[in-house]
């Protein structure tokens, strides 16, 4: 046997080296996920990987309905370019909003460089 189902894949068990509040976004490489609860330090919990989440954002970026959002570690906001993928923006956020609507990047999916950095989902079976 090469692989054996564990779960759905909707969330992923970790066990922090800190306190994650609940609502934080977490990013380990690659991962990004949100904390639907609070996890202790050292204890097992788990991070969304799916899902649509309000997230903040800065007050300079705009998203339109279906355009990448990025995660910015340092500002801990999202943001239009840079940072780590966190998913695609369910509806359209203005300059003046204080967040957008995110569907979670759960692997689904990806950035292509042409034409200009359009999205595609995949499907995971």
């Amino acid at each position: 046997m090469q692989a054996r189902y564990i779960q759905r894949g909707e969330s992923v068990d970790l066990r922090p080296a800190r306190e994650i509040a609940a609502g934080e976004i977490v990013v380990q490489n690659g991962l990004v996920g949100v904390a639907k609860i609070p996890i202790q330090a050292g204890e097992l919990g788990s991070i969304a990987l799916s899902g649509v989440f309000d997230v903040v954002k800065t007050a300079r970026c705009a998203f339109s309905t279906g355009s990448a959002v990025y995660w910015d570690i340092e500002r801990q906001s999202a943001v239009t370019s840079g940072g780590v993928l966190l998913g695609l923006a369910a509806e359209s956020s203005k300059l003046t909003d204080s967040s957008v609507r995110v569907i979670l990047n759960s692997g689904g999916i990806t950035v292509n460089q042409y034409p200009e950095n359009s999205l595609n989902w995949q499907t995971l079976h």
